[in-house]
């Protein structure tokens, strides 16, 4: 029994798997494209009649995005939102929940009043008080 799993094993090969090359090696990932940029990678392909996989690596995006926002242009023509909304902002910005000021004033009451507090302890004494979730 051993001496044929040995054999079989002998004859298979192994494989070697591929790396697919990445379109943009070496420049950092972007956050996202300005609505010019996206309108006007766009418009090449439909009006100036390039083939989109060759404007996609000329400009350094994969050609998926591309794809997209040529399909975009020609459902919806330039106003496509996807086309005209600009980059999410890096870090969340006023996207967040803010605390209402009573909240934060309380907070920093506690914090101040116990600096040994972290956390957690905050909001489990936040709960257990104030009913607050």
């Amino acid at each position: 029994m051993n001496e044929k799993t040995e054999r079989v094993r002998k004859r298979t090969p192994r494989r070697k798997l591929a790396r697919r090359r990445k379109w943009r090696e070496s420049e950092p990932r972007r956050r996202g494209y300005p609505p010019e940029f996206r309108l006007k990678a766009a418009l090449m392909c439909v009006e100036g009649g390039a083939v989109q996989k060759t404007v996609a690596h000329e400009l350094g995006i994969s050609p998926n995005t591309l794809n997209t926002w040529v399909l975009a242009y020609r459902r919806e023509g330039p106003e496509s939102p996807l086309l005209r909304a600009s980059p999410p902002p890096a870090g969340g910005g006023e996207a967040r929940r803010r605390l209402p000021p009573p909240v934060r004033g309380k907070i920093v009451d506690l914090k101040q009043a116990n600096p040994g507090w972290g956390v957690r302890r905050i909001a489990q004494v936040l709960r257990r008080w104030f009913l607050m979730e």
